[in-house]
C-alpha cells in the first residue's frame, strides 16, 4: 500500500527546485554557500527537538531550538503549520527565509550555515552564540544574572535594530521588507548584540512600535491609545509628576530621571511618534532613525 505522505526524496526534490528557482530570481545565484543537513542530524543535535533553552512560537508557524552540531552551538528554525492550513504557504515561507538569509552580510543578523530540505517543511540552521530572546530581557524574571535593562543598553538595542532594518531597506537592489519585527523574534547574543533572523513577509507591525517597546516601556504597542505617545509623555510636564508616566518601564524610572535623561526620553518619544505616522511617506527612513538613535546612545 502506498503512503499518502510524501517521501524524503520527494520533499527534497520539490523543496530544492523551489529554492533554486527563488535563488535565481532573487539574487542571480550570488549568495553565501550553505550546507545541507539531514533530518537525522538535526534531530540528534536538538535532542529530538526537546532542547527548549531557546524556543519561541510566533502567531504564524515556526519554533526555534538550541542545539549542538559538531561541537558548534546552533539555532534551528523549524516551521510548523500551526495557524494556517495552507501547507504550500508554510513551505514557501521557509524557502523565502533561506533565500534572504543566504544574502545577509551584517553583524545584526544570525548567520545561516545550512538547511534541511528533506522534510515536508524546510528547516533552517543558524550559527548561534548563546542568544536569548529580547522578550526575556524586557519581561523575563528567570535570568537575574543578566542584570536590569537600563536605558543606555535599550538605546543600543534600538540603534542596532534600526541599522539592521536600514540594511534591509537600502542594502539590496530590491529592498527586503522585514514584516514581523517583534520582541519575540529579536535575539541578543552574549554581548547584547542584536540578531535578527526571520525574513518572511507576514502580519506587518510598524517598526516604530517595536522601537517604542524596547527603549521606553514593558507594555505592548497595541496597548497604546492614542498611538501618538507624546500625548502620554508631555514635554511641558515633569516625568515624575505625569499621571501618564506609567508607560515608562519602572527599571528606567529606578535609574533616576535627571534633566538630561528627560530630554533623551522626550526626543525618543518624538522619534517614535514620527515612525507611527499613518502615511509611509511621512515617516523617517531607517537611516535617519538609526542616526538619531546613535546620537541618543552616544550622549547617554
Amino acid at each position: 500500500m502506498s503512503s499518502c505522505f510524501p517521501r524524503k526524496d520527494e520533499n527534497n526534490l520539490k523543496n530544492s527546485a523551489m529554492l533554486l528557482k527563488q535563488l535565481i530570481a532573487t539574487c542571480n545565484g550570488k549568495c553565501n554557500p550553505i550546507r545541507s543537513f539531514s533530518e537525522k542530524e538535526l534531530s540528534k543535535a536538538t535532542i529530538n527537538y526537546d532542547n527548549e533553552r531557546l524556543i519561541t512560537t510566533n502567531k504564524l508557524f515556526y519554533r526555534l531550538y538550541n542545539g549542538f552540531l559538531q561541537d558548534r552551538q546552533i539555532c534551528v528554525m523549524k516551521f510548523e503549520p500551526i495557524c494556517l492550513p495552507q501547507e504550500e504557504e508554510v513551505i514557501q515561507r521557509g524557502i523565502n527565509n533561506i533565500v534572504f538569509a543566504t544574502q545577509m552580510k551584517h553583524k545584526n543578523f544570525l548567520k545561516l550555515i545550512g538547511c534541511c530540505l528533506e522534510t515536508r517543511f524546510p528547516i533552517l540552521v543558524f550559527d548561534s552564540v548563546g542568544c536569548i530572546r529580547l522578550t526575556d530581557r524586557i519581561w523575563g524574571h528567570s535570568r537575574p544574572r543578566l542584570g536590569p535593562l537600563l536605558l543606555k543598553l535599550r538605546l543600543k538595542i534600538a540603534m542596532e535594530m534600526a541599522h539592521a532594518l536600514a540594511y534591509l531597506h537600502f542594502g539590496f537592489p530590491r529592498p527586503i521588507v522585514f514584516g514581523s519585527l517583534t520582541p519575540w523574534n529579536i535575539l541578543l547574543d552574549e554581548q547584547n548584540v542584536v540578531k535578527l533572523f526571520d525574513f518572511s513577509i507576514s502580519e506587518f507591525i510598524p517598526e516604530g512600535k517595536t522601537h517604542l517597546e524596547v527603549p521606553l516601556t514593558k507594555k505592548l504597542w497595541y496597548e497604546y491609545v492614542p498611538p501618538d505617545i507624546l500625548h502620554a509623555i508631555a514635554p511641558n510636564e515633569k516625568f515624575a509628576c505625569n499621571e501618564k508616566f506609567d508607560i515608562i518601564d519602572p527599571v528606567i524610572v529606578g535609574e533616576g530621571i535627571c534633566s538630561v535623561k528627560e530630554q533623551q526620553l522626550l526626543a525618543l518619544a518624538r522619534l517614535v511618534s514620527e515612525c507611527l505616522r499613518p502615511e509611509p511617506e511621512d515617516m523617517p527612513n531607517m537611516i535617519d532613525v538609526a542616526k538619531q538613535l546613535r546620537q541618543m546612545y552616544k550622549s547617554s
